[in-house]
Protein backbone atom coordinates (compact mmCIF):
# COMPACT_ATOMS: atom_id res chain seq x y z
CA UNK A 1 0.00 0.00 0.00
CA UNK A 2 1.59 3.56 -1.19
CA UNK A 3 1.41 6.60 1.26
CA UNK A 4 -2.10 7.35 2.56
CA UNK A 5 -2.75 11.32 2.41
CA UNK A 6 -3.62 12.92 5.51
CA UNK A 7 -5.40 16.43 6.74
CA UNK A 8 -4.67 19.13 4.28
CA UNK A 9 -2.34 17.06 1.97
CA UNK A 10 -5.39 15.21 0.82
CA UNK A 11 -6.61 19.61 -0.16
CA UNK A 12 -3.54 20.41 -1.96
CA UNK A 13 -3.51 16.67 -3.99
CA UNK A 14 -7.00 17.18 -4.72
CA UNK A 15 -6.07 21.41 -6.11
CA UNK A 16 -3.87 19.85 -8.63
CA UNK A 17 -5.66 19.10 -11.48
CA UNK A 18 -4.81 16.43 -12.99
CA UNK A 19 -4.69 14.93 -17.04
CA UNK A 20 -6.16 12.00 -16.48
CA UNK A 21 -7.91 10.91 -13.81
CA UNK A 22 -5.56 9.77 -10.17
CA UNK A 23 -6.46 7.99 -6.95
CA UNK A 24 -5.07 7.83 -3.35
CA UNK A 25 -5.72 6.39 -0.35
CA UNK A 26 -6.73 9.15 2.29
CA UNK A 27 -7.22 8.87 5.87
CA UNK A 28 -10.80 11.11 6.36
CA UNK A 29 -11.28 13.09 9.07
CA UNK A 30 -14.84 15.25 10.20
CA UNK A 31 -12.63 18.70 9.94
CA UNK A 32 -11.51 17.39 6.06
CA UNK A 33 -15.12 15.48 5.19
CA UNK A 34 -16.67 19.37 5.96
CA UNK A 35 -14.21 20.99 3.68
CA UNK A 36 -14.87 18.44 0.88
CA UNK A 37 -18.52 18.72 1.20
CA UNK A 38 -18.17 22.47 0.09
CA UNK A 39 -17.45 20.90 -3.43
CA UNK A 40 -20.49 18.99 -3.33
CA UNK A 41 -22.82 21.11 -5.29
CA UNK A 42 -24.25 18.95 -8.31
CA UNK A 43 -25.97 16.14 -6.19
CA UNK A 44 -28.93 14.41 -5.14
CA UNK A 45 -30.58 15.01 -2.19
CA UNK A 46 -28.94 13.31 0.66
CA UNK A 47 -30.22 9.83 1.93
CA UNK A 48 -30.46 10.40 6.44
CA UNK A 49 -31.22 6.38 6.64
CA UNK A 50 -27.82 5.71 4.85
CA UNK A 51 -26.23 8.55 7.00
CA UNK A 52 -27.53 7.11 10.35
CA UNK A 53 -26.27 3.78 9.17
CA UNK A 54 -22.98 4.78 8.04
CA UNK A 55 -22.23 7.03 10.86
CA UNK A 56 -22.83 4.20 12.85
CA UNK A 57 -20.25 1.90 11.89
CA UNK A 58 -17.45 4.63 11.62
CA UNK A 59 -17.59 4.89 15.35
CA UNK A 60 -17.75 1.33 15.98
CA UNK A 61 -14.57 1.21 13.51
CA UNK A 62 -16.23 -1.27 10.98
CA UNK A 63 -15.90 1.02 7.97
CA UNK A 64 -13.57 -0.53 6.04
CA UNK A 65 -12.25 0.75 2.95
CA UNK A 66 -13.26 -0.76 0.08
CA UNK A 67 -13.09 -0.57 -4.43
CA UNK A 68 -15.75 2.36 -3.95
CA UNK A 69 -14.17 5.46 -3.40
CA UNK A 70 -14.96 9.27 -2.79
CA UNK A 71 -14.89 10.57 -6.33
CA UNK A 72 -14.23 14.14 -7.51
CA UNK A 73 -14.72 15.64 -11.22
CA UNK A 74 -12.14 17.27 -13.48
CA UNK A 75 -13.57 21.07 -12.20
CA UNK A 76 -13.12 19.36 -8.97
CA UNK A 77 -16.91 18.64 -8.08
CA UNK A 78 -17.71 15.85 -5.90
CA UNK A 79 -19.67 13.42 -7.46
CA UNK A 80 -19.82 10.30 -5.55
CA UNK A 81 -19.51 10.02 -1.68
CA UNK A 82 -21.96 12.68 0.03
CA UNK A 83 -23.02 10.46 2.33
CA UNK A 84 -19.95 9.17 3.64
CA UNK A 85 -18.63 12.38 4.17
CA UNK A 86 -21.84 13.45 6.05
CA UNK A 87 -21.97 10.52 8.47
CA UNK A 88 -17.76 11.18 9.07
CA UNK A 89 -18.78 14.87 10.09
CA UNK A 90 -21.68 13.93 12.19
CA UNK A 91 -20.26 10.77 13.92
CA UNK A 92 -16.86 12.68 14.32
CA UNK A 93 -15.15 9.69 13.46
CA UNK A 94 -12.40 8.68 10.71
CA UNK A 95 -12.69 6.42 7.85
CA UNK A 96 -10.06 5.03 5.28
CA UNK A 97 -11.13 5.18 1.72
CA UNK A 98 -10.17 5.43 -1.79
CA UNK A 99 -10.18 9.31 -3.35
CA UNK A 100 -10.52 9.49 -6.81
CA UNK A 101 -9.77 13.04 -8.88
CA UNK A 102 -10.24 13.66 -12.67
CA UNK A 103 -13.18 11.64 -13.40
CA UNK A 104 -15.24 13.01 -16.15
CA UNK A 105 -18.43 15.61 -15.70
CA UNK A 106 -20.96 13.28 -17.20
CA UNK A 107 -19.42 9.98 -15.40
CA UNK A 108 -21.92 11.03 -12.64
CA UNK A 109 -24.47 9.51 -14.60
CA UNK A 110 -23.18 5.67 -14.69
CA UNK A 111 -22.78 6.44 -10.51
CA UNK A 112 -24.55 4.30 -8.03
CA UNK A 113 -25.76 2.12 -11.06
CA UNK A 114 -24.41 -1.26 -10.04
CA UNK A 115 -25.91 -4.46 -8.13
CA UNK A 116 -26.13 -4.05 -4.64
CA UNK A 117 -24.40 -7.18 -2.88
CA UNK A 118 -27.50 -7.89 -0.62
CA UNK A 119 -27.39 -9.79 2.62
CA UNK A 120 -28.30 -12.94 1.02
CA UNK A 121 -25.42 -12.78 -1.04
CA UNK A 122 -23.01 -11.97 1.46
CA UNK A 123 -24.30 -15.23 3.39
CA UNK A 124 -24.20 -17.72 0.26
CA UNK A 125 -20.67 -16.65 -0.39
CA UNK A 126 -20.44 -17.80 3.57
CA UNK A 127 -21.73 -20.86 2.96
CA UNK A 128 -24.91 -20.79 4.39
CA UNK A 129 -27.34 -23.51 2.93
CA UNK A 130 -30.71 -21.49 3.67
CA UNK A 131 -29.09 -18.22 2.77
CA UNK A 132 -32.44 -16.13 1.33
CA UNK A 133 -34.60 -17.27 4.48
CA UNK A 134 -31.95 -16.98 6.50
CA UNK A 135 -31.38 -13.32 5.66
CA UNK A 136 -35.06 -12.28 6.05
CA UNK A 137 -34.63 -13.72 9.58
CA UNK A 138 -31.54 -11.89 10.59
CA UNK A 139 -33.74 -8.52 9.22
CA UNK A 140 -36.43 -9.06 11.07
CA UNK A 141 -34.21 -9.84 14.27
CA UNK A 142 -32.34 -6.85 13.67
CA UNK A 143 -35.95 -4.95 13.78
CA UNK A 144 -37.31 -6.87 16.71
CA UNK A 145 -34.35 -6.31 19.11
CA UNK A 146 -34.82 -2.44 18.12
CA UNK A 147 -38.42 -2.81 19.12
CA UNK A 148 -37.78 -4.02 22.16
CA UNK A 149 -34.89 -1.43 23.22
CA UNK A 150 -37.50 1.55 22.67
CA UNK A 151 -39.99 -0.07 24.20
CA UNK A 152 -38.01 -0.88 27.73
CA UNK A 153 -37.03 2.64 27.48
CA UNK A 154 -40.21 4.13 26.80
CA UNK A 155 -41.25 1.75 29.83
CA UNK A 156 -38.30 3.26 31.97
CA UNK A 157 -39.19 6.94 31.08
CA UNK A 158 -35.88 7.09 29.13
CA UNK A 159 -37.19 8.17 26.01
CA UNK A 160 -40.07 10.39 23.79
CA UNK A 161 -43.58 8.84 24.81
CA UNK A 162 -45.21 6.86 22.26
CA UNK A 163 -41.90 5.58 20.70
CA UNK A 164 -41.98 2.11 19.12
CA UNK A 165 -46.04 2.67 19.59
CA UNK A 166 -49.11 2.35 17.13
CA UNK A 167 -48.94 0.08 14.40
CA UNK A 168 -47.27 2.29 11.59
CA UNK A 169 -44.06 2.84 13.55
CA UNK A 170 -41.16 3.61 11.02
CA UNK A 171 -39.19 0.67 9.46
CA UNK A 172 -35.51 0.05 11.12
CA UNK A 173 -33.37 -1.30 8.60
CA UNK A 174 -29.67 -2.21 9.49
CA UNK A 175 -26.62 -2.25 7.47
CA UNK A 176 -24.91 -6.37 6.18
CA UNK A 177 -22.51 -5.43 9.51
CA UNK A 178 -25.08 -5.02 11.77
CA UNK A 179 -27.22 -8.08 10.41
CA UNK A 180 -24.46 -10.45 10.70
CA UNK A 181 -24.08 -9.64 14.27
CA UNK A 182 -27.57 -10.21 14.61
CA UNK A 183 -26.33 -14.11 13.54
CA UNK A 184 -23.57 -14.20 16.19
CA UNK A 185 -25.80 -13.31 19.09
CA UNK A 186 -28.44 -15.79 17.76
CA UNK A 187 -27.31 -18.98 15.81
CA UNK A 188 -30.34 -20.45 15.77
CA UNK A 189 -31.75 -18.38 13.34
CA UNK A 190 -30.42 -20.98 11.19
CA UNK A 191 -32.25 -23.69 12.66
CA UNK A 192 -35.75 -21.56 12.34
CA UNK A 193 -34.45 -20.46 8.65
CA UNK A 194 -33.81 -24.48 7.97
CA UNK A 195 -37.44 -24.96 9.31
CA UNK A 196 -39.54 -22.73 7.05
CA UNK A 197 -37.40 -22.95 3.65
CA UNK A 198 -39.73 -24.65 2.21
CA UNK A 199 -42.78 -23.78 3.50
CA UNK A 200 -45.04 -22.42 0.50
CA UNK A 201 -48.34 -20.48 0.30
CA UNK A 202 -48.52 -20.00 4.15
CA UNK A 203 -49.96 -15.91 4.98
CA UNK A 204 -46.73 -15.20 6.10
CA UNK A 205 -42.66 -15.20 4.91
CA UNK A 206 -40.77 -17.74 5.77
CA UNK A 207 -38.64 -15.32 6.74
CA UNK A 208 -40.79 -14.14 9.11
CA UNK A 209 -42.22 -17.34 10.66
CA UNK A 210 -38.52 -18.26 11.05
CA UNK A 211 -37.43 -15.20 13.10
CA UNK A 212 -40.47 -14.73 15.10
CA UNK A 213 -40.68 -18.97 15.78
CA UNK A 214 -37.19 -18.54 17.51
CA UNK A 215 -38.01 -15.96 20.02
CA UNK A 216 -41.09 -16.97 20.66
CA UNK A 217 -39.30 -20.30 21.60
CA UNK A 218 -36.95 -18.87 23.82
CA UNK A 219 -40.13 -18.63 26.04
CA UNK A 220 -42.13 -21.62 25.32
CA UNK A 221 -40.71 -23.30 22.58
CA UNK A 222 -44.20 -26.14 22.53
CA UNK A 223 -47.03 -23.55 22.06
CA UNK A 224 -44.73 -21.25 19.68
CA UNK A 225 -44.20 -24.39 17.13
CA UNK A 226 -48.09 -25.18 17.35
CA UNK A 227 -49.26 -21.41 17.00
CA UNK A 228 -46.90 -21.74 13.31
CA UNK A 229 -47.87 -25.04 12.44
CA UNK A 230 -51.78 -23.90 12.86
CA UNK A 231 -51.07 -21.31 10.93
CA UNK A 232 -49.23 -23.00 8.28
CA UNK A 233 -52.10 -25.76 7.82
CA UNK A 234 -55.14 -24.46 9.32
CA UNK A 235 -55.75 -27.56 11.19
CA UNK A 236 -56.75 -28.12 14.88
CA UNK A 237 -57.22 -24.29 15.51
CA UNK A 238 -59.98 -23.47 18.50
CA UNK A 239 -62.50 -21.33 18.16
CA UNK A 240 -60.94 -18.67 20.24
CA UNK A 241 -57.85 -18.96 19.69
CA UNK A 242 -55.16 -15.75 19.16
CA UNK A 243 -53.63 -17.46 15.92
CA UNK A 244 -57.46 -18.22 14.23
CA UNK A 245 -58.09 -14.67 14.62
CA UNK A 246 -54.65 -14.35 12.97
CA UNK A 247 -55.16 -16.29 10.49
CA UNK A 248 -58.69 -14.89 9.63
CA UNK A 249 -57.89 -11.64 9.37
CA UNK A 250 -54.48 -12.48 7.17
CA UNK A 251 -57.50 -14.15 5.49
CA UNK A 252 -59.28 -11.27 4.97
CA UNK A 253 -56.70 -9.05 4.06
CA UNK A 254 -55.78 -11.46 1.11
CA UNK A 255 -59.30 -12.08 -0.51
CA UNK A 256 -59.68 -8.18 -0.26
CA UNK A 257 -56.61 -7.94 -1.83
CA UNK A 258 -55.33 -5.48 1.13
CA UNK A 259 -51.81 -4.35 0.41
CA UNK A 260 -51.54 -4.95 4.31
CA UNK A 261 -47.32 -3.94 4.63
CA UNK A 262 -45.24 -7.14 6.18
CA UNK A 263 -44.33 -4.54 9.14
CA UNK A 264 -48.37 -4.11 10.14
CA UNK A 265 -48.00 -8.35 9.50
CA UNK A 266 -45.00 -8.84 12.07
CA UNK A 267 -47.29 -6.38 14.62
CA UNK A 268 -50.37 -8.83 14.32
CA UNK A 269 -48.83 -11.72 14.33
CA UNK A 270 -46.23 -11.03 17.61
CA UNK A 271 -49.10 -9.67 19.34
CA UNK A 272 -51.19 -12.89 18.55
CA UNK A 273 -48.22 -14.84 19.45
CA UNK A 274 -47.38 -13.14 22.76
CA UNK A 275 -51.37 -13.72 23.94
CA UNK A 276 -50.98 -17.54 22.85
CA UNK A 277 -47.50 -17.91 24.96
CA UNK A 278 -49.81 -16.44 27.86
CA UNK A 279 -53.05 -19.11 27.45
CA UNK A 280 -55.34 -15.87 26.28
CA UNK A 281 -58.28 -15.41 24.02
CA UNK A 282 -58.89 -12.21 21.93
CA UNK A 283 -62.04 -10.44 20.41
CA UNK A 284 -60.35 -8.67 17.18
CA UNK A 285 -57.61 -7.14 16.07
CA UNK A 286 -56.94 -3.55 16.28
CA UNK A 287 -54.26 -1.25 17.09
CA UNK A 288 -54.57 2.19 19.05
CA UNK A 289 -52.45 4.97 18.56
CA UNK A 290 -51.07 4.93 21.97
CA UNK A 291 -50.65 0.61 22.27
CA UNK A 292 -47.08 0.00 22.61
CA UNK A 293 -45.61 -2.70 19.75
CA UNK A 294 -45.59 -5.78 20.61
CA UNK A 295 -42.84 -8.04 22.33
CA UNK A 296 -42.81 -11.46 23.28
CA UNK A 297 -42.73 -11.99 27.36
CA UNK A 298 -45.61 -14.04 29.99
CA UNK A 299 -47.50 -11.83 31.58
CA UNK A 300 -50.36 -12.28 33.96
CA UNK A 301 -52.24 -10.01 32.43
CA UNK A 302 -54.49 -12.51 30.77
CA UNK A 303 -55.71 -16.19 32.35
CA UNK A 304 -56.48 -18.96 29.96
CA UNK A 305 -60.12 -19.76 28.87
CA UNK A 306 -61.99 -23.28 27.77
CA UNK A 307 -61.11 -23.77 23.70
CA UNK A 308 -63.34 -25.67 21.61
CA UNK A 309 -62.39 -27.13 18.24
CA UNK A 310 -62.90 -25.98 14.53
CA UNK A 311 -60.59 -26.09 11.64
CA UNK A 312 -59.51 -23.16 9.13
CA UNK A 313 -59.65 -21.95 6.44
CA UNK A 314 -62.92 -23.66 5.79
CA UNK A 315 -64.11 -23.27 9.40
CA UNK A 316 -65.37 -20.04 11.33
CA UNK A 317 -63.60 -18.70 14.01
CA UNK A 318 -65.81 -17.00 16.79
CA UNK A 319 -64.09 -14.26 18.21
CA UNK A 320 -64.17 -13.98 22.31
CA UNK A 321 -63.38 -10.98 24.29
CA UNK A 322 -60.06 -11.47 26.42
CA UNK A 323 -60.76 -12.47 30.34
CA UNK A 324 -58.77 -10.04 32.41
CA UNK A 325 -58.08 -10.98 35.79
Amino acid sequence: MGKILEGQEIIRWLANKPAEFESVCVLMTPEIAESLLVRNTKNRPEIRGKIAIYGEEMTLKRFPATSSGLGFDVDGILQNGQNRLRACCMSRAHFQTVLVKGLAIESFVYEDTQVKRSLADVLAIMGEPHYRVLAGAMSWAFRYENQVKRVMATRSNKTETGIGKGLASKKIIGSNAQLLEVLDRHPGLRDTAAKYNNVTGALLTSSLMAALDYFGSQINEDITNEFFQKLINGVGITEDEPVGVLARHLQKAAVARDKMSHEVRCKYTLKALKLALNGATLERFNFREDEEYPILEKTTKWSKPAKAETTLPNGRITETVPVRR
